[in-house]
């Protein structure tokens, strides 16, 4: 039996899973622009007004992935209480990661860790030579030796700074693991201080106070919100493809197969939509028709994932302005059957969606 095929006789304590076909999730991608055409926007939802915003100067160009209406350009509303707005250099994608407690200590858990160990060959994977050199030890019940060759970069004392709902919080490696789930390798950096749950990178990665994490609270499609739904079914309808389109054409979208959520994005969008309509009835393996998109009360929409038939869905969880520039990034948990995985959705220049995939694991 290969190296490899033990290491799925181990589970991460953390994450349960189960053999099957691996979910396909690139960590970083550039999301699809499907064509799509103007028309007149419905009436829009009865939602509070926004505030408009003083910086956000002459409108940009649209790109060619939006639909807008003939209608006044929406502005994006005035910033929670809560959100921070100090500007910060712009944050590395590939520097982010999600930290989470388990048992009582807050644990860092890297998939990514490709780089070779010190006398080790190039392709080697460095996290599966310590798991099986040390029993898999997961950082806080078993840990790695001192003496252990941790990959480049990684060092007891080191410190990290997590944004969480309750602001900044910080704390050193103490301890490190290695083990194997069914799809990746598991480093895991575990750090002092109290068990808190959001987005880690080391002290020097942050340009400056971490951001506070706030939730993604939907809003209510219910009553004068059902409006969202008769406003955004046929852009929906319009990105996917013929066969996908015939599918969400077989009956309307239910309140819970849409999620809204108010925020500041790219190109003055004030909400983001995230469609998850299951192709059948109580049997999560048959998958979704799910996609992503920016939308506003105008009716403007801007395509981040084109509706399609997926293996899972991918559910917003917070919003967080990573550099304080009132543009606000989104973690976001993807999920199917057999596997649960954390991402990070960012903006590039000029504001297109950058995906990194945080931590997770699936069959």
């Amino acid at each position: 039996m290969t190296r490899r095929a033990l290491s799925f006789l181990v589970v991460l304590p953390m994450i349960a899973c189960a053999p099957s076909e691996r979910a396909p999730a690139p960590r970083e991608e550039r999301a699809p622009t499907p064509a799509t055409k103007t028309e007149p926007a419905p009436e829009a939802p009865n939602d509070p007004p926004a505030t408009p915003r003083a910086d956000l100067g002459a409108p940009a160009p649209t790109p060619a992935n939006s639909t807008t209406p003939e209608t006044t350009p929406e502005t994006t509303p005035t910033p929670d209480d809560d959100a921070t707005t100090t500007a910060r250099p712009p944050m590395r994608l590939d520097a982010l990661y999600w930290a989470r407690p388990y048992a009582a200590r807050t644990t860092i858990d890297i998939i990514d860790l490709l780089p070779a160990l010190p006398g080790r060959a190039p392709d080697d994977d460095p996290v599966m030579f310590l798991a099986e050199r040390y029993s898999y030890p997961d950082g806080v019940d078993a840990a790695l030796p001192a003496d252990a060759p941790l990959p480049t970069g990684f060092a007891l004392a080191e410190p990290w700074i997590i944004a969480t709902a309750a602001g900044e919080q910080r704390g050193s490696a103490v301890a490190f693991g290695a083990s194997a789930g069914a799809s990746e390798s598991h480093f895991i950096v575990v750090l002092d201080g109290p068990p808190v749950e959001g987005v880690a990178a080391r002290a020097d990665d942050w340009g400056g106070p971490a951001p506070t994490l706030r939730p993604a609270t939907p809003q209510s499609l219910e009553g004068p919100g059902a409006r969202w739904i008769e406003l955004l079914t046929p852009r929906l309808h319009e990105a996917a493809s013929a066969r996908d389109r015939r599918v969400l054409s077989r009956r309307a979208l239910r309140p819970d197969e849409l999620a809204v959520v108010a925020g500041r994005f790219p190109r003055g969008f004030t909400h983001v939509a995230a469609l998850a309509r299951p192709l059948a009835k109580d049997d999560p393996t048959a998958g979704y028709i799910a996609g992503l998109l920016l939308t506003d009360k105008t009716g403007r929409v801007e395509i981040v994932d084109a509706p399609a038939e997926r293996l899972s869905r991918r559910d917003i969880e917070h919003l967080v302005d990573l550099e304080g520039d009132d543009i606000d990034e989104l973690v976001v948990r993807e999920h199917y059957y057999e596997g649960s995985y954390h991402l990070a959705l960012a903006w590039g220049a000029p504001g297109e969606p950058r995906w990194r995939r945080l931590t997770g694991d699936g069959a």
